[in-house]
């Protein structure tokens, strides 16, 4: 008889999640079993997994994709398969939830344009931004642009910003690179780079003039 209890395991969005089954009443040995699984119900339509089945090994594994910025559930019905002899002999289904917290993804390019030494911030929102889920965090090493000032490094940042000058008379852009995190209590799934890209206009600056003209005369400085 072959008999596994309900399984779960936790991943992020995107992963590899792996179950090895190894509670019930009967093990038999590792090389000889094998897994078929279904993909039952899922907590969201957003939430997108496949069918499958293993050749050999005590592994269940799949990928599960979460469209939300929310921790979704994904059941599967698997069947436990042991082979000897050119004969398959299969166990009751037992059932195994997968929790799938979410990976933050956000669109990429976002661009804001500032005049030099004013602030920049940008806080990335679920749904107009991309997949956010709450509490998202980010971090970004410090970008490289000729003659601009403020250019400075963050690590698990609440949002993008930053401070940015410079004395020249044309637009500086400062690229940032820049990783989203999500929170910890929802696995800390870190997302893909995405670009924050900062346009610093100049602010003009004018010297005291002065000239001379005869009266109603035009003066042109």
């Amino acid at each position: 008889m072959l008999f596994r209890s309900a399984l779960s395991t936790t991943v992020c969005s995107g992963a590899t999640f792996v179950m090895s089954p190894v509670t019930g009443s009967v093990v038999p040995a590792v090389t000889n079993m094998r897994y078929s699984w279904v993909y039952i119900s899922s907590s969201s339509t957003s939430m997108t997994g496949s069918n499958g089945s293993s050749t050999v090994g005590n592994l269940f594994t799949g990928i599960l994709n979460n469209g939300t910025n929310v921790m979704q559930t994904a059941t599967y019905n698997v069947t436990p398969i042991y082979s000897n002899g050119g004969i398959e002999c299969s166990g009751a289904v037992f059932s195994a939830t997968v929790y799938v917290n979410p990976t933050p993804s956000i669109t990429s390019p976002i661009n804001r344009v500032i005049c030099s030494g004013s602030t920049f911030e940008v806080s990335p929102t679920n749904v107009t931004n991309g997949i956010v889920p709450d509490n998202t965090t980010y971090s970004w090493s410090a970008p490289v642009a000729a003659n601009l000032n403020g250019l400075l490094s963050a690590t698990n940042a609440v949002s993008i910003s930053g401070t940015l000058s410079h004395v020249t008379n044309a637009p500086i852009l400062a690229v940032y690179n820049v990783v989203p995190r999500g929170p910890s209590g929802l696995g800390s799934c870190v997302g893909s780079t995405f670009v924050v890209n900062v346009t610093v206009n100049p602010i003009p600056a004018v010297n005291a003039l002065s000239t001379t003209v005869c009266s109603g005369a035009t003066f042109v400085i």
